[in-house]
């Protein structure tokens, strides 16, 4: 054989397989971007950019290799060999390796006909469809110095005038360069007035805590499964009270803050009610100059409770913290446990499913500060100041409880969600359903066609086609199953289609 023929037909060989092994947008990391990273980085999110298209996600790569290589992102603090929670963002090995390849290998796109259709999010609000009440803040400008921060309570007339349950609440921040947190009450004796003089407002009594927003935190959704449905009771006539916390150094800022809330069917009964309260506290610690403590706090539980999540609670020189319980005859039940705090993601974190502490129970919690100042640190008010708080959201235990599963709750089946006008034309039938439904299109030649379900928080529930299809009418069913072939919930979920690079969604409505 001729030499040069030889060699030339070797390095052909070696370029097309590395061409062929080479990582790709469309058929590599697309997936993993929609899964693990979109929830923020969406056009409306609280990211800086989004990652639902290959032009902006390779313009940003950069800052993207770094981030995930350091462990920042996706921002998932909590160690997931202690506890696993319900819509963790954490990258798998794999994972990252797949990108930080893709990357590395020069961003290529693939086919773009081949890439996963991306999930879909409302513009503003995460929970999107109309709420059932909005409340909002009046337009207030921050008191904060910079030296002291800004606590303030804004008591707003709910203007019901019947009992409602509450079944989800989402907090928007006005200005989330610097809302702090928002804890909203329910006042049913009506005996609070809104204080804005003093920049300390923080726990108005008489009050019912309802939920909270920290950086980090996503809206709340009580559970709701085929066994039971939870919420929290709000009478006619209550007020609502929004504690609002401004860190110093906001003075003169902008906020206005609102709720969005979403109640059951007036129908609808055998609500059980969910409680939010911080069972471990401590406020009698204090912190030396330039040295380290730990810091415990324990309750003694009375009753037989079901644990929904937990939610621990420090300011910036909190460096770890871990809840546990300790049951009667000695087991140990892990809650929660933060080895790297971060004062900039805090939230609420939910069990995979109901958590049962039987009676007897001790709750613990201990947390390691490092003061790094020269003044000696005390419990309070300002993010000077430190805290040592876990909330535990819970409800009144029923047999059974331990046994569900709360990964696979969901917002039922009143959300809609705005449709994109597209040149392709859908129709999706029955639409709401019951067991399945009907995607029907045309075609008007053949195309490579991927239709994708998603929730409305952008999770993918089912990858229900990856087909070349020829021209013509098509007709694909849905029997509303995930990946795993598990019946999902009831509630609006998202289709979403690529053909041939061309993206299509609409909503899809289960219910009973």
């Amino acid at each position: 054989m001729n030499i040069n023929l030889l060699i030339s037909t070797a390095i052909c060989t070696m370029l097309s397989f590395q061409l062929s092994a080479q990582k790709t947008w469309s058929d590599d990391v697309a997936e993993i971007f929609y899964s693990k990273c979109a929830a923020c980085h969406n056009p409306n999110g609280a990211g800086p950019f989004s990652v639902l298209d290959y032009t902006t996600t390779v313009a940003n790569s950069g800052s993207i290799k770094y981030e995930i290589e350091a462990g920042n992102m996706p921002p998932w603090p909590v160690d997931t060999s202690y506890t696993r929670f319900r819509h963790e963002r954490v990258l798998t090995p794999q994972e990252l390796s797949d990108i930080v390849d893709w990357i590395d290998e020069g961003t290529a796109e693939g086919d773009p006909t081949t890439a996963p259709p991306p999930p879909v999010f409302n513009s503003g609000a995460i929970l999107s469809g109309t709420p059932d009440l909005s409340v909002r803040i009046p337009d207030y400008k921050s008191n904060a110095t910079s030296g002291s921060d800004d606590y303030v309570c804004f008591v707003i007339p709910s203007g019901l005038t019947s009992d409602k349950i509450i079944r989800a609440m989402e907090i928007i921040p006005g200005n989330p360069e610097i809302v702090h947190h928002v804890f909203v009450y329910a006042d049913e004796a009506g005996s609070s007035s809104t204080d804005t003089v003093g920049g300390d407002c923080v726990n108005p009594p008489t009050t019912m805590l309802i939920g909270a927003f920290v950086p980090g935190s996503t809206p709340v959704e009580f559970p709701i499964t085929d066994n039971f449905k939870s919420g929290f009771p709000i009478p006619s006539g209550a007020d609502i009270i929004l504690s609002i916390h401004y860190p110093e150094g906001s003075l003169d800022e902008l906020d206005s803050t609102r709720v969005n809330f979403f109640f059951y069917d007036d129908s609808v009964t055998d609500v059980r009610q969910v409680y939010n309260q911080p069972l471990l506290e401590n406020w009698s610690f204090f912190l030396l100059p330039n040295a380290e403590k730990i810091v415990k706090a324990s309750y003694n539980v009375k009753a037989d409770y079901s644990l929904i999540g937990v939610g621990p609670h420090m300011h910036k020189l909190g460096k770890e913290i871990k809840s546990y319980g300790i049951t009667e005859e000695g087991d140990t039940i892990p809650f929660i446990n933060i080895p790297d705090w971060d004062f900039e993601w805090q939230g609420g974190y939910e069990f995979k499913k109901l958590i049962k502490i039987p009676s007897g129970t001790k709750l613990k919690a201990e947390g390691m500060f490092d003061n790094t100042t020269t003044q000696i640190v005390i419990p309070g008010l300002n993010t000077s100041d430190e805290m040592f708080l876990v909330y535990f959201g819970y409800m009144e235990y029923e047999v059974g409880d331990e046994f569900v599963i709360l990964d696979s709750t969901y917002f039922d089946d009143v959300l809609t969600i705005d449709e994109k006008e597209t040149k392709l034309s859908i129709t999706t039938r029955p639409n709401p359903f019951k067991n399945s439904v009907s995607i029907e299109y045309q075609l008007v030649s053949r195309a490579n066609v991927l239709l994708y379900i998603y929730d409305l928080n952008g999770r993918l529930i089912k990858k229900l086609l990856n087909a070349n299809q020829s021209a013509g009418n098509q007709n694909v069913i849905w029997s509303g199953t995930n990946d795993n072939g598990a019946s999902v919930s009831n509630g609006v979920y998202i289709y979403s289609m690529n053909v041939d690079g061309v993206k299509h969604h609409g909503k899809l409505v289960k219910t009973n």
